[in-house]
């Protein structure tokens, strides 16, 4: 056997074996965790707004277990800066997190009124001394969200909804166009209710 000939054939191995981790990826991780991509941008920055307005939407008209009967959000405060989903419903705002857009922010303050958005940078702008369980009818809430993901023509956007001690809700919704516009259809993988 000639050099050549066992060059040749040690790159056909390395082919072989990077398909092989490639299909490994994708059979294991799904091909929406190991090959899509998770930027909103490619989507244009009007169905981005759509899209996240409606999820918040949603999660704040949702009406989960833990919410306590006939307490309505107002003020919302939301971070303005997309966090990182990492896992069960939670996201965290990393530094350098990217920014919303001003599109994104208007749609979601139409999509929450009456309830007057207050847009935060830092944790410490809503945190509060205030330990009680008892909610009055009317009660903050905060809200974390990370950028949308893109998947079969749904939309994923994760969004955690913090509103006391022992009141929260978060979860990924599932997003479908229809003809009145973006709308949540489920829910995808695990959350949590507080």
């Amino acid at each position: 056997m000639g050099a050549n000939s066992h060059a040749e054939q040690q790159a056909r191995l390395r082919r072989r074996h990077r398909v092989g981790l490639a299909t490994v990826l994708v059979v294991a991780l799904g091909p929406t965790v190991c090959c899509q991509r998770e930027s909103a941008t490619t989507q244009g920055s009007d169905v981005e707004a759509a899209v996240v307005a409606e999820a918040a939407r949603a999660r704040i008209d949702d009406d989960w277990t833990g919410r306590p009967a006939g307490v309505r959000f107002d003020p919302v405060y939301v971070f303005d800066h997309y966090g990182r989903a990492r896992g069960f419903g939670l996201v965290e705002i990393p530094d350098g997190a990217r920014a919303m857009l001003p599109e994104t922010k208007t749609a979601i303050e139409r999509a929450l009124d009456p309830a007057e958005v207050i847009w935060v940078e830092r944790v410490g702008e809503v945190a509060s001394g205030d330990r009680t369980t008892e909610l009055p009818e009317s009660t903050g809430a905060v809200l974390k969200i990370a950028p949308p993901r893109w998947a079969d023509g749904s939309a994923y956007v994760t969004i955690e909804l913090y509103c006391g001690p022992v009141c929260g809700v978060g979860g990924t919704a599932r997003l479908e166009s229809g003809q009145d516009g973006w709308e949540v259809v489920g829910e995808e993988g695990a959350g949590f209710t507080a």
